[in-house]
């Protein structure tokens, strides 16, 4: 689903088939866009259609926009995910195509969503690849 119109229709289809939005197992595809205060904030009257799915960067964190007024906050590294018994850490990202990445885990939040998230539009090097410094 690239929409956010298509994931209210996912969640409320689900709700109603089991009780819970987080049971079935959808995709959600999420475009670059260079995260400011403005992108990151919880709820932003007046925010432009374009933004509605999209993802960015803010104050260090991935911030992945569900619907017009929900964001959510992910840490992102590449390679493998980072889990402890509280749960995930850091989410893996692998790479598909060029500017095409997968994450993994799933993003499982319990009464609102279950998904497989792929980030497109990312630019190079991705804002979570590390970088170093080669002194000549």
């Amino acid at each position: 689903m690239r929409t956010s119109e298509q994931l209210t229709a996912w969640c409320i289809g689900a709700h109603r088939k089991f009780g819970d939005p987080s049971v079935p197992v959808c995709q959600c595809f999420f475009e670059w866009r260079e995260a400011d205060a403005r992108f990151a904030a919880s709820s932003t009257p007046g925010l432009e259609a374009h933004y509605e799915r999209a993802f960015g960067r803010h104050d260090g964190v991935v911030v992945l926009r569900l619907w017009p007024d929900t964001t959510v906050d992910i840490p992102v590294r590449t390679g493998e995910p980072e889990v402890d018994d509280d749960g995930v850490v850091a989410f893996g990202a692998e790479e598909i195509t060029r500017g095409v990445w997968a994450l993994r885990p799933s993003l499982n939040m319990p009464g609102l969503l279950h998904a497989f998230v792929v980030l497109y539009g990312v630019p190079d090097p991705a804002p979570w690849a590390r970088r170093f410094v080669v002194p000549s």
